[in-house]
């Protein structure tokens, strides 16, 4: 079998997995640092030092439900509309939750704001206890709230809901913010009588947007040893909590574009903070507060919005990483600011792709053409060289000295062979740079081109855009001077693979791809009429 093909497959399946690996992999579960296994088996021995907090806190069991005083239930609510430059929020009088979230400047393919926070069902008991911000007490936990106060204040809103039973007065109050994706939740609560111990935790969702059939959802919680924010699988994620000994913890999910984090727990509110999973859709994150027989209050600060860099770091520097592209993260920034510089310009995504392709590729047009001259000159010469192989492989020494020879004539290195693969190496980076851009950067979703595609985040429906590029790698072949007849076979099978290869990907990506392979043929062209000799 030849060893150069060999070779190539083995290059193929290595490039696979890299793109795999470091492209394509999901950050598994490190359950280390502030992370416990609440079923694990543990001792405690006398007189052996314990980290504050106290592993009976620690290991205490997790509570995922919570128990409504019935007594006062009632399923007629109040609708509390908050409306910021960039928010439209609507709020309940029932468990003085968040009925839903929807952000104005993000469109879905109805062209209505995108949502991440979803009205439920308060007749269900399942739905009632997953409202957003719901605030569970202890055993008999208010759930008819009435509203306060709503005030529109400098920059910011501020609602104000009060809940009172024969046990507990408790005051939830929601500020949302103009210039930021910040909300701010704080939390009184005041025991009627003695001996009246309230067990606090307040419930927000991950989140998730429902019109994308494959979103996925993933925990980030802050880990205080590495100083960052480390991504968890929710499914291997329950049993687990996570604890933190400063004041400006990170916890709670992400979803492809959004965000719904802990961010700042000035009080010391969070104890602990852990999951309920109802689904892949359907989790909660909780933030278990310490025990209280007296009047207490707390302040938590939230960021809920879209995975965006300049947004991120308007609520915390600490958020920046979410939109992380691994290898490729200063590539990715600078094709951020290309897109959206070209985008302000030409007024569309697609073109604005084409353009960049063009901005990209130009600069390295002489090394192409280059490249492809001196693999085109070299391959004229390989039945001659495959004929020195043939004649001299069972004496490894003459074989050698005849090539050495041959090439010294000829004027041939095997370095110009390796030559044309500085394009593809070029342009890799950028391709895998690129896939993460249009998989992770919320305003290229629904973005339209051409007619038929409608999200250029998302795969071409028809697979013309992956057609057309193993259309134009077939013809930018052709135009190769290529003597073996087999490669030339083996060069159309492979455009058609990837070709198929492309169907699954970004139509974003697969028109750079198209209009890389276009400018290819261009460049030949312009080898053949200008440097043919």
């Amino acid at each position: 079998m030849d060893k150069k093909f060999i070779l190539s497959v083995a290059l193929a399946l290595g490039s696979v997995w890299l793109f795999n690996y470091y492209v394509m992999r999901k950050s598994p579960v490190a359950a280390q640092g502030g992370v416990v296994d609440i079923g694990a088996v543990r001792e405690l021995a006398a007189g052996k030092p314990v980290q504050v907090p106290t592993a009976e806190v620690v290991y205490k069991p997790l509570v995922t439900t919570v128990t409504f005083d019935n007594a006062r239930f009632s399923a007629v609510a109040q609708d509390v509309v908050v409306e910021t430059k960039q928010l439209l929020v609507h709020l309940s009088t029932n468990g003085a939750v968040i009925d839903s979230l929807e952000f104005k400047n993000h469109r879905g393919k109805d062209k209505k704001p995108l949502k991440t926070m979803y009205a439920k069902n308060m007749h269900d008991e399942v739905q009632r206890q997953q409202g957003a911000f719901l605030l569970s007490v202890g055993e008999k936990t208010p759930f008819n709230y009435v509203v306060e106060s709503k005030n529109k204040l400098s920059g910011r809103v501020e609602v104000v809901f009060v809940a009172d039973n024969e046990q507990y007065t408790v005051k939830k109050t929601f500020v949302f913010y103009d210039e930021s994706y910040r909300c701010d939740v704080s939390i009184a609560i005041d025991p009627k009588h003695a001996g009246v111990i309230a067990s606090p935790r307040l419930f927000f969702p991950l989140p998730c947007v429902r019109e994308i059939v494959d979103d996925t959802i993933t925990l980030c919680a802050w880990d205080e040893n590495k100083q960052s924010v480390e991504t968890h699988e929710p499914a291997a994620s329950q049993g687990l909590a996570w604890f933190w000994m400063d004041k400006k913890p990170i916890f709670g999910g992400q979803d492809r574009f959004f965000a719904h984090l802990l961010v700042d727990d000035a009080n010391s509110f969070t104890q602990r903070g852990y999951i309920k999973r109802y689904d892949d859709k359907t989790i909660l994150s909780i933030l278990e507060g310490p025990q209280t027989a007296q009047k207490t209050s707390w302040k938590l600060s939230f960021y809920l919005g879209p995975k965006e860099p300049s947004a991120l770091q308007a609520v915390d520097d600490r958020l920046t990483p979410l939109l992380s592209f691994g290898w490729f993260t200063a590539i990715c920034k600078l094709l951020l600011k290309l897109l959206d510089y070209l985008y302000g310009l030409l007024g569309n995504f697609g073109l604005a792709i084409i353009v960049m392709t063009i901005l990209l590729r130009v600069p390295f047009s002489p090394l192409m053409i280059y490249s492809r001259k001196q693999t085109e000159h070299f391959a004229r010469f390989e039945p001659s060289i495959t004929r020195i192989k043939m004649k001299y492989r069972h004496d490894k020494a003459t074989e050698y000295q005849e090539l050495m020879r041959f090439y010294k004539e000829h004027n041939l290195s095997p370095a110009n062979q390796m030559a044309g693969c500085l394009p593809q190496l070029i342009q890799l980076p950028i391709l895998f740079a690129l896939f993460r851009v249009l998989n992770n950067y919320i305003d290229l979703y629904q973005a339209p081109f051409a007619g038929w595609i409608v999200d250029l985040s998302a795969r071409d429906p028809y697979y013309i855009l992956p057609l057309l590029s193993g259309l134009a790698m077939i013809w930018a072949n052709s135009l190769m001077a290529v003597v073996d007849e087999k490669k030339r076979v083996m060069s159309t099978f492979m455009a058609f693979v990837v070709a198929a290869v492309f169907a699954t990907f970004p139509a974003g990506l697969v028109l750079y791809q198209l209009t890389s392979n276009l400018l290819g043929i261009a460049e030949d062209y312009v080898r053949k009429i200008f440097f043919n000799n």
